[in-house]
This record gives structure tokens, sequence and C-alpha cells, in this order.
């Protein structure tokens, strides 16, 4: 019998951003999830709005990774299990609008396959982000206003999943560049050989470059670690630029800062 404060199901970015945060308050707290842990991707979504909360003292049968039964007891048991898109109740079928389970198909200007109407945000079920969502509205609203055809870029795509310690990431990983074809190597950093990070004692984490072996232009970067959320960004305007890696190792960065941490991982792969 396990016996847990809180049980989570779904490991996905709002459990496990939940699953951090309940930690600190309570002794004992559960993850189940029916896939990999963080879901399709840590960074798949932004933490859902509404959360499914049941106060009771309840009995689960839940099975571990070795395929054997456990029966375990929880005083809270909460369902991030991810969201839908609420089109049921909007009959767009009248409209000949085709759906499927992720919401509402669309082009890369975001046109439905009726051609005067658009989509925009997580109804298209793409990137389930509100910075996304923002831009597809401005792209869905010039496009249907004035006959252009404007399309967004997400090969550059910073996320970000605001845990503790805060973990980061835009483009491949390595594994995804080789599979793409691409001949690659890694830089690594980590926070603790960090100045700053030092001084706030705040020392957990890394910072990883991914760039192509014979060129240096910069694929991926992923980051762990306090203010990961805002150092992606170097990483992502330098993929946007074409940059390399002896472009941001050269560059000099103030001391003492974490996004000295970037170059320092550049370096590594100079």
């Amino acid at each position: 019998m396990v016996n847990l404060d809180i049980l989570i199901i779904g490991a996905g970015t709002a459990g496990e951003y939940t699953a951090g945060t309940a930690k600190q308050s309570v002794d004992s707290v559960g993850l189940i999830e029916k896939g990999p842990v963080g879901g399709d991707c840590i960074f798949h979504a932004c933490i859902p709005t509404k959360v499914l909360v049941h106060a009771a003292r309840t009995c689960k049968k839940m099975r571990s990774a070795d395929g054997q039964e456990e029966r375990a007891e929880h005083d809270e048991i909460l369902v991030a299990t991810g969201r839908k898109p609420a089109i049921d109740d909007l009959n767009l079928t009248a409209a000949g609008i085709e759906t499927s389970k992720k919401g509402i198909p669309v082009n890369g200007s975001l046109q439905t396959n009726v051609p005067h109407i658009w989509a925009a945000g997580d109804v298209t079920g793409m990137f389930l982000f509100t910075f996304v969502a923002g831009e597809q509205g401005k792209a869905a609203a010039t496009n249907a206003s004035s006959g252009k055809q404007k399309e967004l870029n997400y090969d550059i795509l910073p996320r970000a999943t605001f845990c503790d310690p805060e973990v980061a990431s835009v483009g491949l990983t390595e594994k995804q560049a080789r599979e793409q074809g691409y001949r690659v190597k890694a830089g690594k950093f980590d926070y603790a050989n960090l100045t700053r990070p030092i001084l706030s004692d705040e020392t957990e984490g890394f910072i990883k470059i991914v760039a192509e072996e014979d060129s240096g232009r910069i694929l991926g970067g992923h980051i762990v670690g306090v203010e990961a959320s805002s150092l992606i960004h170097e990483v992502a305007a330098a993929m946007a630029g074409g940059l390399t890696v002896s472009d941001i190792g050269n560059t000099l960065h103030a001391y003492p800062t974490l996004s000295e941490g970037v170059r320092y991982a550049c370096q590594a792969i100079m």
C-alpha cells in the first residue's frame, strides 16, 4: 500500500509544475503518466486555467513501471491530463469546417478548409502557448482582412516550463538533429561553475548548445536552471540570425551574469 498526500494524474507541464509546488508543503506526492514523463514534450502546453481537484479519501489502483499493480490511498487527487478545444457547441459542421481530435486543422496561413474562415490559438491544436496564440491571432486577422498570406515560422520557438529549477528549450535536441541528418556537436556548461549562480546560491542546472559540426551553426539550445526562461532567448535570436557557436563564443558578455553560461557552452564546441 502506497500512502500519498497528493496524487497527480498526468505528468505534463501542469502536472510536473504542480508536483514541484506541492512538494514544498506536503511530505509525499505521486505522479501517474501513461506515456513518457513530461507528456509528449515537457513544454507541450501552458498551465491550464482549470484543474479538477477531488478532496476525498480515495483508493486507486495503479500499475508500476515493472508491471505490478499497487493500491494507494490519497487525500487529494489532481487531474492534469491535458486539454481539448471547446468546439463541440459551435456547430462547425454547419459551416462546413473540418475538425479533428486536436481541434480545427489549418494551413500555414491559418486558413481552414473553408477559404473565407480562419482559426487561431489553442483551437488549432498546434502549439498551446499564449504567445503563439497572440501571433496567430494577428496573422489570421491580417490574412482575413487584407488578402495577404502571412505565415508564421515555428522552427524557432522558445519554450519554457516555470518549475523549480526552470526548464527552457529552443530548436533541436542532439537526437532530433541526428535523425534529420545533421552531423552535430554539443557543448555544455554547468551553473555550478558560473559565478553569478554561486553568489546567489542557485547552482543547480546547466546550459547546453547543439550545433552543426562542420559550420558551427546553432541548431538548438536547452537550459535547466534559474532564469532559463529568459536566457533561452539569446539562443533563439542567434538561431534566427544564422549565427554560429564562434559568433556567440567570441562575443564579450558582462560579468558576473547568467548569460555568460551561454557563451561558455558555445566555447566548449568551438
